[in-house]
């Protein structure tokens, strides 16, 4: 039986499949040109969308053929499968149906085993494209599944966070990884909260990487300051403590570029974020403070001149940094603490 046949849900493709079918070495090309082309019809019509979930039953036992250990030149139809059932997860109907697929979801999670335990496969674009397309799956379900937390018992069977650690390793310098780096920590930022085997020194190393200048504008910095205030959270202080001593090179690249983001930031989330993670630091521990003593000066400046959540978020990093006994004097004699108590009761008004 040919894989067309098997795949009978592409029977009304039969008609373009014959068209291209001799322009392709074989059917598994010609198949994933049109799990292409439906995957892309998907996203653009949400009318073929739902007609086309009446055909999917039957796909999804076929496809957990094509992830079998077995199938080892299905690549490309792999990658296809991956980004059709992205965007299938667009409609309500089918997200509970594939997460009832969990034959299906960890054939797959283990082929993005397979592919980091060979990481130095990932070079070539086919790769790099099949890598995305398995990211993006589960970057949609991930989301489907924190707005559920009683469907959190679903990453037990695939263990989705910590395979993706090692991917998040790769040079966030080359521009080639960008799409794979933004999706793997958007599913970080996620699920971290509800993970506490995330929160260990190498993932905070790890994490911290992505506090740089250069990863402002292909979006890195943004998802790795929300990983790392969801790092910091108070439930977490108990385990972190147990390897601090591990992570004071890592700490102070953070309070490094904290101090030079708040100082030069103009974009507002960013700068919003960075005051957070500054005060998640803080809360961890005073002694941190210290270190962002430079901010403090930017700080009041922001309060005075500043609206909404800049000045807000100013002011409350500005009162972390006065709990320290070597910095409430500066902050003092900059008229900070009047600046406070104004900021305070004006937000108590509202």
């Amino acid at each position: 039986m040919c894989i067309r046949d098997r795949y009978r849900m592409f029977a009304v493709f039969e008609p373009l499949y014959n068209v291209l079918m001799p322009k392709f070495r074989d059917e598994h090309e010609a198949l994933s040109s049109l799990l292409a082309l439906a995957s892309n019809l998907c996203v653009g019509s949400p009318a073929f969308r739902r007609d086309f979930l009446g055909l999917i039953d039957r796909a999804l036992r076929d496809f957990e053929e094509v992830f079998r250990p077995t199938a080892s030149k299905f690549l490309r139809l792999q990658r296809q499968i991956c980004s059709l059932l992205a965007n299938l997860l667009n409609e309500a109907s089918f997200q509970e149906r594939l997460l009832r697929e969990q034959t299906l979801l960890t054939l797959i999670a283990v082929k993005l085993d397979l592919t980091f335990d060979t990481k130095e496969k990932i070079v070539s674009k086919r790769y790099i494209s099949f890598v995305e397309c398995i990211f993006a799956l589960f970057a949609n379900l991930t989301v489907i599944i924190i707005e559920n937390p009683g469907r959190l018992s679903l990453f037990e069977g695939y263990r989705l966070p910590q395979r993706l650690l090692p991917i998040l390793s790769m040079d966030k310098s080359d521009a080639k990884y960008t799409t794979i780096l933004q999706r793997g920590l958007s599913i970080i930022s996620r699920v971290i909260a509800d993970q506490p085997e995330l929160i260990t020194a190498d993932a905070f190393k790890l994490f911290a990487n992505f506090i740089d200048e250069s990863c402002q504008k292909n979006g890195l910095l943004g998802h790795a300051q929300r990983i790392l205030i969801k790092f910091l959270a108070k439930r977490n202080c108990e385990r972190i403590a147990q390897f601090e001593s591990q992570i004071p090179e890592a700490m102070q690249k953070i309070q490094t570029e904290l101090v030079r983001m708040i100082n030069t930031e103009t974009d507002e989330t960013i700068y919003s974020n960075g005051c957070t993670l500054g005060c998640s630091i803080v809360d961890f521990s005073i002694e941190y403070a210290l270190g962002l003593r430079g901010v403090i000066q930017n700080l009041i400046n922001k309060v005075k001149d500043k609206t909404g959540s800049v000045r807000k978020n100013s002011g409350l990093l500005l009162a972390r940094l006065a709990k320290h006994p070597a910095l409430i004097e500066e902050i003092r004699s900059l008229h900070g603490i009047e600046l406070l108590m104004s900021l305070s009761a004006q937000l108590l008004d509202k």
